[in-house]
């Protein structure tokens, strides 16, 4: 192993994956460095959502390889072990809405542990605290509002101790508050060795966070650039690339 593949998460090569006959990712090359997170950003229907879905189905990509801490994800039951160290959040988080936020949490720890004991419940009370919401712990998520929900979604993610965090829009409905909650839990998990790709609609919103940005268009990467070397210059030229002259 070089040093290279020492600060290596997740490497895919020559990705593909299609939705019945029609191609939506063509030959996606991307490697995620530990405590790096990098931006997916590019038009609607680039295939921002389509990249992280095709991550996290079960049978994965249509086509490549996957590599997940230097290790090829070939069989099912890699891409099984692959998933359990991946937390997604999306723009609608999918929470059970007849439980209360601490009975989602507990479903979730249950299906992640082995077994839940007194220091899962503490883990649980100290995430529902961080988000603002240990004084509706015992409420049901059909009356939250939708920032609520996502905070709760924001909870879940960082419940299961994961490697590796999928984002798409993840600041839909939440407040500034919530929004300063995520950059900081997020900066934490990085910090900490963690990786993140998060799909957004400007290169403004995990500013202070990324390391890079990836730009796709029409399922393929066009550019992958460093957020040191992300100018004005180099923004005018890839928008002219995405979008033609304007």
């Amino acid at each position: 192993m070089n040093a290279a593949d020492a600060t290596e998460l997740l490497r895919i090569d020559d990705l593909r994956y299609s939705y019945g006959y029609r191609q939506a990712l063509q030959s996606v090359h991307l490697t995620i460095q530990r405590g790096e997170l990098v931006c997916l950003l590019g038009p609607n229907g680039a295939g921002k959502s389509t990249l992280l879905r095709a991550l996290t189905t079960r049978n994965g990509p249509d086509g490549g390889d996957m590599y997940f801490q230097s290790q090829r994800l070939h069989s099912v039951l890699d891409r099984q072990k692959f998933l359990q160290r991946v937390a997604y959040l999306g723009h609608m988080p999918g929470l059970m809405l007849d439980l209360s936020a601490l009975e989602n949490l507990q479903f979730i720890a249950g299906l992640y542990q082995n077994r839940y004991d007194t220091r899962t419940d503490d883990r649980i009370h100290e995430l529902l605290k961080l988000v603002g919401l240990e004084t509706r712990a015992h409420d049901r998520v059909r009356g939250f509002s939708r920032g609520m929900q996502q905070r709760l979604g924001l909870a879940r993610i960082f419940l299961i101790d994961p490697k590796l965090i999928l984002l798409d829009e993840p600041l839909t409905g939440l407040d500034f508050e919530g929004e300063q909650t995520l950059h900081t839990m997020l900066k934490h998990f990085l910090d900490a060795g963690g990786a993140v790709l998060a799909a957004t609609h400007s290169e403004t919103v995990f500013a202070d966070l990324a390391a890079r940005y990836v730009f796709l268009k029409d399922g393929r990467v066009i550019a992958d650039v460093p957020r040191e070397k992300y100018n004005s210059q180099a923004s005018e030229k890839i928008k002219s690339m995405l979008y033609g002259d304007f």
